[in-house]
């Protein structure tokens, strides 16, 4: 469906932009045409309408750049189990991962970015902590659960859990 919409966009952005450029054309006073004015008298020798024809021109092709631009997909994990293909969105991944970083103690603002390499998805996360808490053992607690979780309810290889630690709040969350 939204290959047969584009391209009934583009047709339409092709035959809109041929009319403009007829239009201006019997607009502007160009003595090549003047066979074609027999007509077209009202807007021979009209700027306003080489102007309007003009703008609906340039409004034509960009829609129709719109048109063939490409469809951005909602970015995915393929598989192939025993029954058939499934896939899970990058979304429900980052869902995850907040899901498994809401039960480590001191952890804050948790954002999640992800990637797919050669090796499995590579998870960067940015967190806030709270004071008084041994940063490498969280980290590490971190990028343990994380990782546990994911492979084990998506089935996703995870190659990597990337943590910075963006902020060390003063105080602790309120409830």
């Amino acid at each position: 469906m939204k290959g047969l919409s584009n391209f009934l966009i583009a047709v339409y952005s092709l035959v809109l932009m041929a009319v403009a450029a007829v239009v201006a054309g019997l607009a502007a006073p160009l003595p090549f045409l003047d066979a074609f004015r027999t007509s077209f008298r009202d807007i021979y020798n009209s700027w306003p309408f080489a102007l309007m024809a003009v703008a609906v021109f340039f409004l034509a092709l960009w829609v129709l750049f719109l048109s063939l631009r490409p469809v951005e997909r909602s970015r995915t994990i393929d598989h192939q189990g025993e029954l058939g293909e499934y896939r899970i969105s990058f979304e429900a991944l980052e869902n995850m991962v907040l899901q498994a970083t809401r039960d480590i103690k001191g952890v804050r603002d948790t954002r999640t970015r992800l990637a797919l390499k050669e090796g499995g998805l590579v998870i960067d996360l940015r967190i806030g902590t709270l004071p008084d808490l041994k940063v490498p053992e969280l980290v590490e607690e971190i990028q343990r659960n994380v990782r546990e979780y994911v492979q084990q309810i998506s089935g996703v290889d995870v190659a990597e859990v990337k943590v910075l630690v963006e902020n060390i709040s003063k105080e602790a969350r309120r409830k």
